[in-house]
């Protein structure tokens, strides 16, 4: 078995969705958005380390200067 997250587009493919769901093919369940969000930040916590903020002015006008 295998989890994904998807976003529906149109309501067509809410459907499509549905009708798996009475099939048994799938399992829906719907996912409060600010529990997901605080799972992904939390996830992300820690992904940087700290720098100054002058370090980090120059690294992005580096790349910015990279694509002139």
């Amino acid at each position: 078995m295998q989890t994904i997250t998807i976003e529906i587009l149109d309501e067509k493919a809410l459907a499509v969705l549905k009708d798996l769901a009475l099939q048994h093919m799938i399992k829906m369940q719907q996912i409060d958005p600010t529990v997901y969000k605080a799972a992904q930040m939390k996830s992300l916590k820690g992904a940087m380390k700290r720098q100054l903020i002058s370090d980090v002015d120059n690294q992005l006008n580096e790349l910015r200067n990279e694509w002139k």
